[in-house]
């Protein structure tokens, strides 16, 4: 990932992308955690190979990094129909429509739910609904 940074250089800057606010082109704003939160920015090249390297580990060629996709996609929660990775929520597939949006229901993201620790961990499922947390 040659293109992807915390803080974007300013010869990149003709690759990151703008919002709107009011009319206006704006970046994302400064605060509490922003680097942690949004702070990652790819070029829309990086992102797909980003994204192609998580849906197939098998092509990366380093090995470090495809033991890392497989780790962070193992499953160590389960809450309800879902699974919870290093930073992946998934789904097994095939599934409903409505299971996808009851997990994505902000009461899903903001209350306690339970959750069942899956121990050992099970190693990532290639037929899952796979997104960020």
């Amino acid at each position: 990932l040659a293109h992807t940074w915390i803080t974007v250089p300013q010869n990149e800057q003709k690759d990151y992308a703008w919002g709107y606010r009011e009319g206006k082109p704006v970046h994302s704003s400064p605060g509490q955690l922003d680097a942690e939160a949004y702070g990652v920015k790819s070029s829309v090249i990086d992102m797909a190979r980003w994204v192609q390297a998580n849906m197939d580990a098998s092509h990366v060629q380093e090995k470090t990094l495809q033991q890392g996709i497989a780790l962070a996609q193992s499953r160590y929660w389960r809450i309800g129909d879902m699974y919870q990775g290093l930073g992946w929520e998934m789904l097994n597939w095939p599934l409903k429509a409505d299971s996808i949006i009851n997990g994505s229901d902000s009461k899903v993201a903001l209350a306690a739910l339970p959750a069942v620790e899956v121990n050992p961990p099970a190693p990532a499922v290639k037929a899952s609904w796979v997104h960020k947390t």
